[in-house]
């Protein structure tokens, strides 16, 4: 049994009408039923603090005081999935964070209203109807090389705290891969999806490949109402959340190549590249955390001043819950109570 949580016992009045579930449909789940270790629910995300060296100690990369552009150095722990490699490298005040400010995140009675998102192999997942923001209302800020280091981390530890109250299994943050698997979106209907694109040549500076997958897409009518609500939100709530998913974008010219690197986004309800162009609202994008240029530049990104956006849980409830009220609509979500809850001890 989890600790800090109380199983209720086992009753015969249970009802088992889970196969009447459907996606979109309205669940009443409060993350703070049962849970008696109140520290369960609470998450404070850092600023944090880093710093990384040469391995021997003599060379700092970052951070370097006075200049703007990353130190070139970067580049050389960026594998070609964006995710950073230290072997070989030396690294000391080394602490998760976000790299922006202390922020808090609270589980409370108020974020009952969720909906399913997926029914497969008897896991029932639901996201809240309203994505999280912090104890004082704020959306949560992810910033600089740190905050891109750790960003699914930290993003996956505040939903953590809406995975245990009754009837939960476990909980993390939503990601490009969920939202695909409702809108039966396949990325690989993109020509240079997830293919090694090399940048530079082997007279540039900086000469190396990466994975691209990067692409977007917007709310579509074809998606269906009850999908469209889910992910976007509607014209007047639009929705604008973290996924916990990198991007890799390659973007190549007649001057010089380069790789933007960022967390991806739903941005006022849409998955679209926030950087390159300015796209209408209801798509997917990503936030670009830093360029690497085949001219030898490392980079921040300057241009997109918003780093900011809700936090969006997604909690997997148990193999063996059953419901014993409800119809799924919002106004009459499904119900389980204490005691027809079936958890294992």
């Amino acid at each position: 049994m989890k600790c800090g949580i109380v199983s209720p016992q086992k009753s015969d009045k249970q009802i088992n009408n889970n196969s009447q579930l459907k996606i979109g449909d309205y669940i009443h789940y409060d993350p703070t039923n049962g849970v008696t270790d109140s520290s369960l629910l609470k998450y404070t995300s850092e600023k944090g603090n880093i710093e990384i060296y040469s391995q021997d100690e003599n060379t700092k990369i970052y951070p370097v005081f006075g200049i703007k552009e990353y130190n070139e150095e970067i580049q050389k722990l960026v594998d070609e999935n964006g995710k950073f490699d230290f072997t070989g490298y030396k690294l000391k005040k080394n602490k998760s964070g976000n790299g922006s400010a202390e922020q808090i995140f609270q589980a409370t009675l108020d974020n009952n209203v969720w909906r399913i998102i997926g029914l497969e192999s008897n896991a029932i997942k639901i996201v809240p109807e309203k994505p999280i923001n912090t104890l004082d209302g704020k959306m949560f800020s992810i910033n600089g090389l740190l905050g891109y280091i750790y960003a699914t981390k930290e993003l996956d530890n505040i939903s953590a705290i809406f995975g245990h109250g009754l009837g939960a299994e476990s909980a993390k943050s939503i990601t490009v891969e969920d939202i695909n698997n409702l809108t039966n979106y396949n990325p690989v209907s993109n020509n240079d999806y997830n293919k090694l694109i090399e940048i530079g040549n082997a007279s540039s500076k900086i000469h190396k490949s990466y994975r691209n997958n990067f692409y977007t897409y917007s709310k579509n009518e074809k998606f269906g109402d009850t999908i469209n609500s889910i992910i976007f939100g509607d014209s007047y709530n639009y929705k604008t959340y973290w996924l916990a998913s990198y991007c890799v974008s390659i973007q190549k010219d007649n001057y010089y190549d380069c790789a933007d690197f960022g967390i991806r986004k739903l941005k006022s309800g849409v998955i679209i590249d926030d950087v390159q162009s300015s796209y209408s609202n209801n798509s997917i994008t990503y936030q670009n955390y830093f360029t690497i240029h085949s001219n030898g530049k490392v980079e921040k990104e300057w241009f997109c001043p918003d780093i900011s956006a809700s936090v969006q849980p997604v909690v997997t409830l148990k193999s063996n819950i059953a419901f014993k009220s409800g119809d799924g609509s919002k106004d009459n979500p499904w119900k389980f109570q204490d005691d027809i809850i079936n958890i294992a001890n």
